[in-house]
């Protein structure tokens, strides 16, 4: 796997500890995870997250992470590396080459051209930081919101509470939005932000009289055994914000 998705053993979840791990860990730090650098960033999460509450399908993420599997193994992560690597360098030209995004990536791409060590921030390294987002971010966060869902949904009148609050504070002419917390790290800042606007967009509820099963599954994130299924209708919100 470090081969190929992580670009050749060079991405810090993959790196073996030495200048060149401490170099993308103090990238990491002061680039992309510091509070100014989080709230720098509020835009395009804010924007993020609108996408996902108007899509017909919210969880329709990047399904090629679901491709690989015990058989042909190496054959399998080399298409899948070829595969991703073509998103994530597209990523990179259209913010090189497009109007300025304030993203992760166009601040990385200034880097690039600004600093007196241009090969830390080169693609290869710009593409193994956003592997490693994707990876470590994509799945621990859906598993925590998924599990949150479950545990609403299995009592509905804390749901509700919750709804009603979110109605009272925020309206029905707005999204919610990030609280200020400067302690906040991303993770916590994502996974509350998409459950609140889960909540303020979706009328959800559970598809029989039966609690959802919360039996655990195997895997290093803790995912549920069976995925949640609910059904779930727009509210209102969702078409002020879209008009």
């Amino acid at each position: 796997m470090g081969k190929y998705i992580g670009y050749n053993w060079s991405t810090m979840a993959n790196a073996s500890f030495g200048e060149h791990w401490r170099n993308l860990r103090r990238l990491s730090a002061l680039e992309i995870f510091s509070t100014s650098r989080l709230e720098s960033f509020l835009s395009m999460r804010r924007d993020e997250v609108l996408s996902m509450a108007g899509a017909s399908y919210p969880g329709d993420f990047l399904p090629f992470f679901r491709w690989i599997d015990y058989k042909n193994y190496k054959k399998r992560v080399v298409v899948l590396f070829k595969e991703m690597d073509t998103l994530l360098q597209g990523t990179i030209e259209e913010n090189r080459n497009g109007e300025s995004r304030n993203s992760m990536v166009d601040h990385l791409l200034s880097l690039q051209k600004s600093q007196a060590h241009p090969s830390y921030y080169s693609d290869i390294i710009i593409k193994g930081l956003m592997v490693v987002l994707i990876f470590g971010g994509s799945d621990t966060s859906g598993v925590t919101i998924e599990w949150a869902m479950s545990l609403l949904l299995n009592h509905p009148r804390v749901l509700k509470k919750a709804r009603d609050e979110i109605d009272i504070v925020i309206g029905q002419d707005r999204l919610v939005e990030e609280r200020s917390c400067p302690r906040k790290g991303l993770a916590h800042r994502v996974v509350g932000l998409v459950l609140a606007s889960l909540i303020q967009c979706f009328e959800c509820e559970r598809i029989s009289d039966e609690k959802i099963d919360l039996t655990e599954g195997k895997g290093l994130t803790m995912p549920k055994a069976e995925p949640l299924e609910a059904m779930c209708k727009t509210r209102h919100v969702i078409d002020k914000v879209n008009t």
